[in-house]
């Protein structure tokens, strides 16, 4: 039965964690400590037992130089005597039917390996965010800065005004630097993930008002994508990459003029 956590559940999910991730206590403690709502974190029951568990974090999101609201999709994980039950599609759709109810038009998660591409692509998820060898300046950031405080105003300077970026506040900030100092200070990169749209004609529409467009959307889940008479037919995944930018360059050339290439950014997300 899918079900809202409740805060007394804490124990047994950080238990789920350790068993499926074998992450440090240190980490678990700290994802719990800064992304665990009990109202934002499904779980599936079985004779009483959490067996399978998804946590929606809410974060700003930059879309066409706008701030929109997403989901961060974090945390699934179903214990191994209860996979191959079909849990997790039903927990992922339950997260999408309250994206909905909730109005928050867009989903982002990062796939724990190569071959969990192909289950969340059943889902409509499709590859936004790539990886790349850029470094990201924290250890510069937090050794020239008397406080972290400023280190997070420097670092707020960096990132927000860069589009089709996760935006992060001072509290994800602490937590993100708690990490990585245990960590040894690691070298930091852009990330690959993923991008479902949950409200396609409303993200849609602001492409439309920020770039003057008069075209006109069809969903099609059964076309990849045409442009005639100034209607645009696509299916879902294929408008989520034109709407990012994701190497649209590869793309007819009436596609392509219409829809620039960008480079989303995905990092810093307590991976």
């Amino acid at each position: 039965m899918i079900q809202f956590a409740l805060y007394k559940d804490k124990k047994e999910l950080k238990t789920i964690w350790k068993s499926v991730f074998n992450d440090t206590d240190f980490f678990i403690d700290l994802y719990f400590k800064h992304n665990f709502n009990p109202a934002n974190t499904l779980i599936f029951r079985d004779k009483g037992q959490i067996v399978s568990m998804l946590f929606m974090r809410p974060y700003e999101f930059r879309f066409w130089n706008e701030t929109i609201l997403c989901y961060y999709l974090s945390g699934l994980a179903t214990l191994p005597e209860f996979r191959n039950q079909h849990i997790m599609c039903q927990l992922i759709n339950a997260s999408v039917t309250i994206m909905k109810e909730r109005n928050i038009p867009l989903a982002v998660l990062i796939p724990a390996n190569e071959k969990i591409y192909d289950f969340y692509k059943k889902f409509d998820f499709v590859q936004v965010f790539e990886k790349d060898n850029e470094q990201i300046p924290i250890e510069r950031i937090i050794d020239n800065n008397s406080s972290l405080r400023e280190s997070f105003v420097e670092f707020d300077s960096i990132f927000r005004e860069k589009d089709f970026c996760i935006q992060k506040d001072f509290t994800d900030f602490q937590a993100i630097i708690a990490e990585w100092e245990y960590a040894r200070r690691p070298k930091k990169n852009n990330i690959a993930g993923m991008a479902k749209l949950i409200a396609p004609h409303a993200l849609f529409n602001i492409y439309k008002w920020k770039t003057g467009s008069e075209m006109t959307l069809n969903i099609d889940n059964n076309a990849e994508v045409s442009l005639k008479n100034n209607i645009l037919t696509v299916c879902n995944t294929v408008l989520c990459r034109l709407l990012f930018g994701f190497h649209t360059a590869t793309m007819p050339k009436e596609i392509a003029a219409a829809f620039p290439e960008h480079k989303p950014i995905l990092n810093l997300m307590l991976e």
